[in-house]
């Protein structure tokens, strides 16, 4: 698994991941991650298929989905990331103002040069110098 630095992460309250995560999951062609730091964990899904992810890597697991989703308890960031090519960056722009609305505009949104959308807390958590 993927090692993560863990301390003093923000977290996006569970109510609101859950609500991203479940709006986007059966989207095709793309990978939706979610990062849980204090379980070490990164899961997601592709075309319906539960997936470890390392790094560029994936793992197919037999896992359900939404199983991890409720155990979770620290929803540090979640990731979209097109699985092919075809997907477009006006897309992935759309997609970013569609999670800031259903939201209700209480998380980050970036996007970074690979294409790849990653989804923070907005406000950073306390006792980490912000």
């Amino acid at each position: 698994m993927k090692k993560f630095s863990g301390k003093n992460e923000t977290v996006i309250p569970h109510d609101i991941a859950s609500l991203i995560l479940r709006h986007f999951c059966e989207k095709k062609d793309f990978l939706i991650c979610f990062s849980d730091f204090e379980r070490n964990f990164e899961c997601g899904i592709l075309n319906g298929t539960t997936v470890l992810c390392e790094g560029d890597c994936i793992y197919p697991v037999t896992v359900d989905f939404w199983n991890e989703v409720h155990q979770t308890e620290s929803f540090n960031r979640i990731k979209i990331k097109p699985y092919h090519k075809k997907n477009t960056y006006a897309e992935l722009v759309g997609m970013a103002l569609n999670i800031k609305e259903i939201s209700n505009y209480s998380v980050n949104v970036s996007l970074d040069s690979s294409l790849t959308l990653y989804v923070t807390d907005k406000y950073p958590a306390a006792g980490n110098g912000a």
